[in-house]
C-alpha cells in the first residue's frame, strides 16, 4: 500500500500536466482516498463492508492457482535443513504451499490418510498432499456451508480471520473416511455466530462420497456483542467408535475482554469440553472452566490431556476428568495483558482450589495440538509434541506415570497450528505460514554416534564445544552456532539469550573483532554475558584460524 501511495503522489508531483492548484487538489483527493480506505476497514464505515464479499471473490478468482487443481509438484519449493535435538538428530523438510496454491492462511488443520496429508485452510477449501510424489492437489468437494459471505455484512467482520477451521478429525474405515471439520458458523436468520462440526464422507481416493456436507454439532449462540473466534478451542478426538470429545473455548467472554464470563457457567456451552455421539447426537459435558483449549489427545493408557492457552503467562497441560472445574477465569498461572496481576489478584500466580494443570508454560507459548508418538523412534516413543505459536516451537514432553518429567524445546521458527503422524511414521506440522513440514529421524547421523561439532577436532587449550555447537540453533542451546561466524552479523544468530550489549552492535564479526572480543569480551561488549579462561594472544590466533576453518 505504501509503495502505491508513493507512486501516485510521485506521478502527479513531477506531472507537467497539472497546475500548482490542481496538482495540490490531486494530491489531497488521494490522500483523502486512501486515509477513507484504511478508516473504513477499522471504524465499519461505508462500503467496507458492503463491498468485501465482491472483492473477496474476485481475488479468488484472480488469485487461483490452477497448478493446484490438476496436482501441482512442490518439489521446487522444498527446503531441508537438519537440527539436533536431545535424544535424536533430525531431518526438517520444509513445502511451502502458498507459492504453488491459493491458500487462506492462519488457520486451518491437517490429517493423515493413507499416503496423503489430507489439508483444509482457513475457510475449508480441502487440498492433498500426496507424500509419495511430493504433489499437492485441491479436491473438488462440496462448498462447506458456513455463510462466510453473509458474515462478512456484519459489525463482527472485523474478526474475519477468526472466522475459520479450528480442527478436523478424519475417521477411517475399509471402505471410506468420515471427515469432521469444526469450524465458525454464522446463523444469518438469527444473525448469531457458533462453534460447528460439520460432516463429510470421502472414499478411499479422496472423492466426495456426499453431495453436501451435513451439520451434526451447533453450540448456543455467542452471548453478547464480542466476538473473539481465536478463542474457540474447536479440537476433537476420538473417544470410542461414534463417540468423539470436542473442545470450545470461552471466546474470551472472561470479564476482562468481554463483559460476559462463561467459563464458570455448566449451562453456558462456552469453555468446555464436550462428548458428542454422532449417532443419536446426544451431548454430555465433560469438563468446563476452560479458557481456549487447542489441544487434545486420547493416550495409549486412556488418559485425555488437553492443552489451554492462558492469557500473559499460565498456558497449560491438563489431565481432563468427567465433571471437574479447571478454574478458568478465577485461576490462572498468568497475568492481564497490561499489568502485574489477574482479575483475582489475592489468587495471582496461584491455582488453588480448583483443578491443578500438570505442566504450565511461564511466559506463554501460544501451545497447540497435542500428539503422543508411536513408532517414531524408540527414543521418542510414547512422548508427548505440542506445537506452538507465539513460541515458534515444538516441544517434546516425557510424561510418565501422572507427571511431566521433563520439556524439551526444539526450535522450528514456524507458527506451528496442527501436528499428525503419517503412515510411514514421520511428523508432520501445518503452520500459519501455509507450510508442510515433515520431520524424520537422520538415521545416518544417528548411526554415526556423533554430534556434528564431534567430527571437528578443537586445537589443544580450545574449548568452544563446551558451550556453542555448529548447525542451527534452537531454545535448548546455551550458545549461539558458531556455523560461518566470520562475516555473520554480530548477535544475529537465532539465539534468544544475546546480552544487550551485544545485540547493540553493528557490523559483521571480522579477525579484528573475533580477537578484541576473545582477549577481552567485556571491553570488546562492556556487559557481555561471555565468560572466557584468560587467553594469550597466540592462543586467541589458534582459535580463529580454528574458527575460520568451520566455514
Amino acid at each position: 500500500m505504501s509503495a502505491m501511495m508513493s507512486h501516485f503522489f510521485k506521478r502527479i508531483a513531477t506531472s507537467t500536466y497539472y497546475g500548482m492548484r490542481s496538482k495540490i487538489f490531486a494530491l489531497s483527493l488521494v490522500l483523502f482516498g486512501f486515509m477513507y480506505g484504511a478508516l473504513s476497514e477499522r471504524l465499519h464505515l461505508f462500503p467496507s463492508y458492503q463491498l468485501r464479499p465482491v472483492f473477496t471473490a474476485l481475488q479468488k478468482n484472480l488469485t487461483k492457482n490452477e497448478l493446484a487443481v490438476s496436482g501441482a509438484l512442490v518439489s521446487d519449493f522444498r527446503k531441508t535443513k537438519t537440527l539436533e535435538s536431545a535424544l535424536l538428530p533430525l531431518e526438517i523438510e520444509t513445502f511451502s504451499l502458498p507459492l504453488v496454491a491459493d491458500i487462506n492462511l492462519t488457520g486451518g488443520a491437517i490429517c493423515s490418510i493413507a499416503n496423503n496429508v489430507l489439508l483444509l485452510d482457513r475457510l475449508a477449501f480441502p487440498f492433498s498432499f500426496d507424500t509419495s510424489q511430493n504433489r499437492l492437489t485441491s479436491l473438488q468437494w462440496p462448498r462447506l456451508e458456513n455463510n462466510f459471505s453473509e458474515f462478512l455484512k456484519t459489525d463482527r467482520a472485523g474478526a474475519r480471520k477468526g472466522f475459520r477451521v479450528h480442527g478436523i478429525l478424519c475417521l477411517r474405515d475399509e471402505s471410506q473416511t468420515r471427515l469432521l471439520v469444526a469450524h465458525e458458523f454464522f446463523d444469518p436468520i438469527k444473525k448469531s455466530t457458533h462453534l460447528a462440526i460439520s460432516l463429510l464422507r470421502i472414499s478411499i481416493d479422496l472423492e466426495s462420497m456426499d453431495a453436501k456436507w451435513t451439520r451434526i454439532f451447533t453450540s448456543l449462540p455467542l452471548p453478547g456483542n464480542a466476538y473473539a473466534p481465536i478463542g474457540g478451542g474447536g479440537r476433537m478426538v476420538q473417544a470410542r467408535e461414534n463417540v468423539i470429545y470436542l473442545t470450545i473455548g470461552d471466546y474470551n467472554l472472561d470479564g476482562v475482554f468481554a463483559p460476559e464470563t462463561v467459563a464458570q457457567d455448566p449451562e453456558s456451552g462456552f469453555g468446555q469440553i464436550i462428548e458428542i455421539d454422532l449417532e443419536t447426537k446426544g451431548v454430555r459435558q465433560v469438563s468446563h472452566g476452560h479458557r481456549n483449549p487447542q489441544g487434545i489427545a486420547l493416550l495409549k493408557n486412556g488418559e485425555l490431556l488437553s492443552t489451554e492457552q492462558g492469557p500473559k503467562g499460565g498456558d497449560e497441560l491438563n489431565k481432563i476428568s468427567f465433571g471437574r472445574n479447571y478454574g478458568w477465569p478465577n485461576v490462572t498461572y498468568g497475568t492481564e495483558y497490561k499489568s502485574w496481576s489477574w482479575t483475582q489478584k489475592d489468587q495471582t500466580g496461584r491455582h488453588e482450589n480448583f483443578e491443578t494443570p500438570l505442566f504450565a508454560w511461564v511466559p506463554s507459548a501460544a501451545v497447540t495440538q497435542i500428539l503422543q508418538l508411536s513408532g517414531f523412534h524408540q527414543r521418542w516413543d510414547n512422548d508427548l509434541l505440542i506445537g506452538s505459536l507465539k513460541a515458534g516451537t515444538l516441544f517434546r514432553l516425557r510424561y510418565q506415570d501422572g507427571a511431566v518429567r521433563y520439556n524439551e524445546p526444539i526450535w522450528i521458527g514456524s507458527r506451528i497450528r496442527d501436528l499428525v503422524q503419517t503412515n510411514d511414521r514421520r511428523i508432520v506440522l501445518w503452520t500459519d505460514q501455509g507450510e508442510l513440514i515433515f520431520i524424520s529421524v537422520d538415521e545416518s547421523a544417528l548411526e554415526s554416534g556423533k554430534r556434528v561439532e564431534a567430527f571437528v577436532t578443537e586445537p589443544k587449550g580450545i574449548s568452544c564445544f563446551v558451550c556453542h555447537h555448529l548447525g542451527p540453533t534452537n531454545e535448548s542451546h546455551s550458545a549461539p552456532s558458531l556455523s560461518k561466524i566470520l562475516g555473520k552479523k554480530i548477535g544475529s544468530d537465532n539465539f534468544a539469550h544475546y546480552s544487550s550489549a551485544l545485540r547493540a552492535l553493528d557490523g559483521d564479526w571480522n579477525e579484528k573483532r573475533l580477537r578484541q572480543f576473545l582477549l577481552n569480551p567485556n571491553e570488546f561488549a562492556p556487559g557481555s554475558n561471555m565468560v572466557i579462561e584468560d587467553l594469550s594472544p597466540s592462543q586467541v590466533d589458534t582459535a580463529i584460524k580454528f574458527l575460520k576453518r568451520l566455514d
